[in-house]
């Protein structure tokens, strides 16, 4: 599977206590799940904390019988929390849970907080 992360940010900037949310792709038709982890040691990446969100999926609009909705994808983003000063490496991980390895696709994305 081929998948195309040129759209997403290399790097962010967010304020200690702010939040930057970064959307990103849904791949969970296809069993892939985004995750992030540290890009080095945790300890170097306590400057900001990231978590990945899946949103519930919306409700279809419309009349019973109507037309389907144009996607099924659910919307996922990359919440990005300043915790100190400094900058931090973080990777997006787009994998299978019940096959992790190798992963789908990873971004490394570098966090710049400001204080």
């Amino acid at each position: 599977m081929s998948v195309d992360l040129s759209a997403l940010p290399r790097r962010v900037r967010v304020a200690v206590g702010a939040v930057v949310e970064v959307p990103l792709p849904s791949f969970a038709g296809s069993g892939n799940l985004w995750t992030a982890r540290p890009a080095d040691d945790p300890a170097t990446a306590q400057a900001a904390e990231v978590t990945v969100r899946t949103e519930p999926a919306a409700v279809p609009s419309g009349e019973v019988g109507g037309e389907p909705p144009s996607s099924y994808s659910t919307p996922v983003v990359a919440v990005v929390t300043g915790r100190s000063p400094g900058a931090a490496r973080w990777l997006l991980v787009l994998a299978r849970p019940f096959a992790p390895d190798p992963p789908t696709a990873v971004h490394e994305l570098t966090i710049d907080v400001s204080g």
